[in-house]
């Protein structure tokens, strides 16, 4: 055997290995990218969609009204709220009501561009009056990054739609 003779990669083995492997890199980044960014609006809105339904879910099973409120009044992506307003004054929380039965931490990941000032479900489940919360993601025109449009019906069901980018 002779012992001169040396194993391993040529320098051309090694650029070609290099060259291909950079192609991979190039072609995946925008695409991890693009699922980080769908991936984190899905998160948030199923986080709505949750609490909404959480909230249908204690109605229900306390037998009271159950409302559902933003942590800052009239805005929606600061996180929100889920407890009982026991005066029934439409005020939550204030000093008569109990503590918030869950908190939801804020939306970072989309806009709201439409949403009622509060949702209240019913002992029955139902709600008093249907609502609609419309979502538009800070990367509204990445492939599959559609609005959201989460509505509750009169009998407290949440739904998920989808709609365009404008």
């Amino acid at each position: 055997m002779n012992s001169s003779q040396q194993t391993g990669f040529t320098i051309l083995e090694l650029m070609m290995a290099v060259a291909i492997a950079a192609v991979v890199v190039a072609i995946g980044i925008p695409n991890l990218m693009t699922f980080v960014r769908t991936d984190t609006a899905v998160t948030d809105v199923n986080r709505l969609v949750t609490g909404l339904t959480l909230a249908r879910s204690e109605a229900a099973g306390r037998g009271v009204p159950v409302v559902v409120v933003p942590i800052s009044a009239g805005d929606w992506s600061t996180g929100w709220l889920i407890g009982t307003d026991l005066d029934g004054d439409g005020i939550f929380p204030e000093a008569d009501d109990p503590a918030p039965y869950r908190v939801f931490e804020a939306i970072t990941s989309a806009t709201f561009t439409d949403s009622p000032e509060s949702v209240t479900f019913l002992p029955t489940g139902g709600v008093d009056t249907p609502v609609t919360f419309s979502l538009l993601p800070n990367y509204c025109h990445d492939s599959n990054n559609r609005r959201r449009i989460v509505s509750v019906g009169p009998a407290g069901f949440v739904d998920l739609a989808y709609g365009s980018c404008p």
